[in-house]
């Protein structure tokens, strides 16, 4: 495939669909988002060897359905990919995904249905809108890292809610989620499943009080080295109290059983975790905003952990702020400082946003991790048709202090110019920058063109 011959392919799917608009209850919406991309160093190996050049055209397709006590969506999606690695050439059908969600509400009930499907190469996953990438959350164990290979992922949910409008309500749910991997070398991408059921009775005592019961099971098993299989069980009591028409009082508290068996050395061991799980809140609305205090302390198999945060939310006159700082102890570290910040700013001609989270985790050997996650961008309209835009996303994770957690380091930087062209298409054309950082190792960096063309429409049959 040359570049040429990409840049015609991309200028004849340009010319060749007709717009359509509609409103109503059923409709079909259609999707397509052709890009090329050359990079330097796509794989981020440190000893690059080569340009990478990238052809990709997703198509989707989506069905909506909506009614005055029901709503069906349907989406599916693939991408058509030509590939030109320094050292091989791939092409066809890649990434295929597929969507359900249903929701059908009563006087007095509701029951709802999500389910999703996804199978994508990790190459061409980011860490930036994957949370799977940046850490393990079932484990702790960092993620952080670059692999051949693919993974399948399916979620599968239901929710069951009675007694909508009456003092005694009920709410059921379901939920299944498994992991798949497939031509992985990193031994940290193993298959694993879960399987979750819970029950939560709630009895109204009054206009401002109510009580909860909540009962839970989740049986996990993995495929890692020593055969992971984990239960836990919970069941717990909760209240909501509005002490006035501003402030809330929340209290939960759990008993908690996890039983873990393991392969070690051989021999089959089971091991049973048990605690109390739980969480006070008090928040109050402001005139501008929120303002919320609340303490949880959590019983893991890794130990307790206690965790203190205050948050507070501003409604601004072009914009908002949250923050939520605190600070969380593990049994296997020191106190270590968590938060989250999240601020939007409307300016004359765009806007500014900013996303910063710090949290703490606990690894299976016992070993505090840290996390750092942000992500930044700026837009500026030129025009009526055009704009600039600025996107930056960065993530840490390092040793909390008491361990050797390998630190690593993954960033990207992207400006692009955006413009609407006829009919409804959009067009993006800008440079990125990447950097893979990882202790002990070389730094790797990549640097990347990109030029994509996108548009949605909708019929109603």
């Amino acid at each position: 495939m040359t570049r040429a011959g990409a840049l015609a392919g991309m200028i004849l799917l340009m010319a060749g669909t007709a717009p359509a608009q509609e409103t109503g209850g059923l409709r079909m919406v259609f999707g397509v988002e052709s890009s090329l991309r050359s990079d330097d160093n796509f794989e981020l190996d440190p000893d690059a060897d080569g340009h990478t050049t990238l052809w990709d055209t997703r198509l989707s397709f989506g069905l909506v359905s909506e009614t005055r006590t029901a709503r069906l969506a349907l989406d599916l999606g693939t991408t058509a990919r030509l590939a030109e690695f320094p050292d091989s050439s791939e092409s066809g059908f890649e990434a295929p995904s597929a969507r359900l969600s249903y929701t059908r509400e009563s006087a007095r009930s509701r029951i709802s249905v999500d389910a999703n499907w996804e199978k994508a190469d990790i190459r061409f996953l980011s860490p930036f809108s994957d949370p799977v990438l940046i850490l393990d959350e079932e484990t702790g164990e960092p993620f952080l890292v670059s692999d051949p290979g693919n993974r399948e992922r399916a979620d599968l949910g239901l929710r069951l809610e009675t007694g909508l409008d009456t003092p005694l309500g009920l709410v059921l749910t379901a939920r299944h989620n498994a992991l798949r991997y497939s031509d992985t070398v990193d031994p940290d991408y193993y298959d694993r499943e879960s399987n979750s059921l819970s029950a939560r009775l709630r009895l109204r005592f009054s206009p401002v009080t109510t009580g909860y019961v909540t009962a839970s099971q989740r049986l996990f098993s993995a495929e890692d080295t020593p055969d992971t299989d984990r239960e836990t069980r919970r069941l717990g009591i909760g209240l909501d109290h509005a002490i006035d028409a501003a402030t809330v009082f929340e209290a939960e508290i759990d008993t908690v059983r996890i039983e873990t068996e393991k392969t070690t050395g051989g021999v089959r061991r089971t091991d049973v975790d048990e605690g109390l799980d739980a969480s006070l809140s008090l928040s109050r609305e402001l005139s501008n905003g929120r303002a919320r205090l609340s303490y949880t302390h959590d019983t893991t198999t890794t130990g307790s952990r206690d965790t203190l945060r205050l948050g507070r939310s501003l409604e601004l006159p072009r914009g908002g702020l949250s923050v939520s700082v605190g600070a969380t102890e593990g049994e296997a570290g020191e106190t270590a400082l968590v938060g989250e910040v999240g601020y939007t700013h409307e300016l004359p001609r765009g806007g500014l946003r900013l996303g910063l989270s710090r949290a703490v985790s606990t690894s299976d050997d016992d070993e505090d991790v840290l996390r750092t996650r942000l992500n930044a961008g700026w837009e500026h309209e030129i025009g009526a048709l055009s704009s600039l835009s600025l996107d930056m996303g960065y993530a840490q994770i390092e040793d909390g202090g008491t361990g050797d957690t390998t630190e690593r380091e993954r960033a990207n930087l992207r400006l692009a110019y955006n413009r609407l062209l006829a009919q409804d298409w959009r067009l993006s054309a800008g440079v990125e920058h990447r950097l893979d950082r990882e202790e002990g190792n070389p730094d790797a960096h990549s640097n990347a063109v990109f030029v994509t063309i996108r548009r949605n429409f909708s019929i109603r049959p």
